[in-house]
């Protein structure tokens, strides 16, 4: 069984949507959700731990993945969110970038 681990700020902000997706999905995940105020003096992943010093962070069986809209689309890929329409990531993508916000 898949492993994922997302890291996020405490905040309904960018992170809100993976966690939606895992929850909608009824994927099993581990939500570590870092203070805001504590980034990144004492929370428990650094900028220099991630892959562009960002969060959110999906790990996924250990290997960590970032950029919002690249976990969005792997999910929705792996588990049959996206349109089986060919060739129209364009309306994938569409649905990701709007229902974020």
């Amino acid at each position: 069984m898949t492993r994922y681990r997302l890291v996020y700020f405490n905040l309904k902000v960018r992170g809100e949507l993976i966690r939606w997706m895992f929850n909608v999905l009824g994927v099993e995940f581990e939500d570590v959700r870092i203070p805001y105020d504590e980034w990144p003096e004492n929370s428990p992943i650094k900028p220099a731990d991630t892959p562009f010093g960002q969060v959110p962070t999906l790990e996924i069986d250990g290997k960590m993945y970032c950029q919002l809209f690249a976990i969005c689309r792997y999910l929705a890929n792996k588990y049959g969110m996206s349109i089986p329409i060919k060739n129209n990531r364009l309306h994938n993508d569409t649905i990701v970038i709007v229902d974020w916000r």
